[in-house]
């Protein structure tokens, strides 16, 4: 079998098999309602901002038993902590757009404002994401903090601008 031929199987068993992993992500994740929006909190992932935080790895250091080992193993630890809250923050967000997708379908006014916020807010988000990934990969490296407070601020101010429209959508409509 040729070289290019062969190539352009891997690519296309790659991008296939990407395609699949994506489409089974989007069918596992429960549609949100308007109840699930108000829930919603960045909250719960505050604590990926301690998860790097140098002074833990001084206090190790200056322990008798602390060694530059022992930092390294709890800082591997903490990335693969990291890509887990990532990951759920990733689809967290991506809920909150989907359920902005359906207020505004459902929306007597135009909303054409709100829809150019999320597309922005989804391209700031993912650009984010993509580059807490890289520098997780080049942790090890140390040459960049690893600082997540990006993507919170585009979950949080993309997650106030819908709360109040979820909150409408759930009052009753009155007749009058």
């Amino acid at each position: 079998m040729p070289g290019g031929t062969l190539l352009f199987l891997i690519c296309t068993a790659v991008v296939l098999g990407s395609w699949l992993v994506r489409l089974s992500l989007r069918s596992s994740t429960s549609e949100p309602d308007s109840n699930w929006l108000i829930q919603f909190s960045v909250d719960r992932y505050r604590v990926m901002l301690k998860l790097f935080d140098d002074a833990d790895y001084q206090w190790i250091l200056r322990q008798p038993s602390g060694s530059q080992e022992i930092c390294d193993k709890l800082r591997a630890a903490r990335r693969r902590a990291f890509r887990a809250y990532l990951k759920e923050l990733k689809r967290d967000f991506h809920r909150l757009q989907i359920a902005a997708k359906y207020i505004i379908l459902e929306s007597p006014e135009n909303e054409s404002q709100l829809m150019r916020f999320l597309f922005r807010q989804e391209m700031k988000f993912d650009a984010q994401v993509w580059g807490l990934q890289l520098y997780l990969l080049l942790d090890s490296f140390r040459l960049r903090r690893i600082d997540p407070r990006g993507v919170f601020d585009l979950a949080e101010s993309t997650h106030a601008r819908l709360f109040w429209l979820a909150a409408e959508t759930m009052q009753p409509q009155s007749n009058s």
